[in-house]
């Protein structure tokens, strides 16, 4: 009978840690194009940038005269990848070998995806709240509805299509607002109207999740939330790019990995595992999975955020 590879049996079992469907989490892919690139291939951007305040035209002059203007050639930029993985967990080998329920490695790999997910539309969020100038904020006697207003008008001039994306205590002021201000209205203010007729979609930000040990860390501040203008005027696409480093199939095997281009590698380490807590050799297979990324705002402009009270 020829041999089994138990390494490789729990590899497919669980699969890359990443839905085939859905590339990226869903409030990334509302606010991030999305791309892949082979390994060893180059990522750029162009480092001018173009805004409405160039758009220019000129009346023909006397005689049929054309005006002529010199433009410098934009000069491109590489991004830098930058690697990210799951810790190092383990199963035993005598539960894997004894139990014919695998659902247990499942829920690993959907953990492991959760996990990685969330911090990759943390990098995205974190690249808007970082943006100096592009924050609004509510002065005093505003509520929400004030400070959506002043969001839109600051993005407006550089793109439509609007998603904002709310911590909880901002959602749960958009969905309460009318029933917490029935007593103090003199007219219908239509904060859910306002946001159908400007085209804003909201969607809600939740979850949490721990890096390299340490504390939970919200994806989104309870308390914050950003606008995104996602059909921008002076630039194609959305206002960030995601970019995963595809994982050939030669740099998987290299690694011990059972994929095939994928973007997330699973990888299987074999028994024994050095346990840690223990420093002892254990009779397990380690498993943690492995990607290498860009996230790039590439139009500030057409994003900001604010700090609701």
């Amino acid at each position: 009978m020829a041999e089994r590879n138990f390494a490789m049996e729990i590899a497919k079992v669980i699969g890359e840690p990443i839905d085939p469907n859905l590339s990226v989490a869903p409030a990334l892919a509302e606010i991030a194009d999305f791309d892949t690139a082979m390994p060893g291939e180059d990522v750029k951007t162009y480092t001018s940038e173009d805004s409405n305040a160039n758009d220019a035209i000129y009346t023909v002059g006397a005689a049929g005269v054309i005006t002529v203007v010199k433009v410098t050639p934009q000069t491109p930029t590489a991004l830098t990848f930058s690697g990210m993985q799951s810790r190092l967990e383990y199963v035993l080998v005598d539960e894997v070998m004894n139990s014919p329920d695998q659902s247990a490695l499942g829920r690993r790999k959907a953990a492991i995806a959760r996990a990685m997910d969330k911090k990759e539309l943390k990098e995205a969020l974190d690249l808007i709240l970082g943006v100096a100038g592009q924050e609004v904020t509510q002065a005093s006697g505003e509520d929400i509805f004030d400070v959506i207003i002043k969001m839109k008008h600051l993005v407006e001039d550089y793109g439509d299509n609007y998603v904002l994306l709310c911590g909880t205590s901002c959602k749960e002021k958009l969905d309460s607002y009318d029933k917490d201000n029935v007593t103090t209205f003199n007219y219908k203010a239509g904060l859910k109207e306002f946001l159908a007729d400007s085209g804003i979609k909201v969607v809600k930000i939740v979850g949490t999740y721990s890096l390299d040990g340490g504390s939970q860390t919200r994806v989104l501040a309870t308390d914050k939330m950003i606008l995104v203008a996602r059909n921008s005027t002076i630039a194609q696409g959305k206002p960030l790019v995601f970019v995963r480093r595809i994982i050939s199939p030669e740099i998987a095997a290299g690694m011990g990995a059972d994929v095939d281009r994928a973007q997330r590698a699973l990888i299987v380490v074999p028994t024994p595992v050095v346990v840690s807590t223990s420093s002892l050799n254990t009779l397990a297979y380690g498993i943690y999975a492995y990607e290498s990324r860009i996230n790039a705002l590439l139009n500030f402009r057409a994003t900001c955020w604010a700090t609701v009270a």
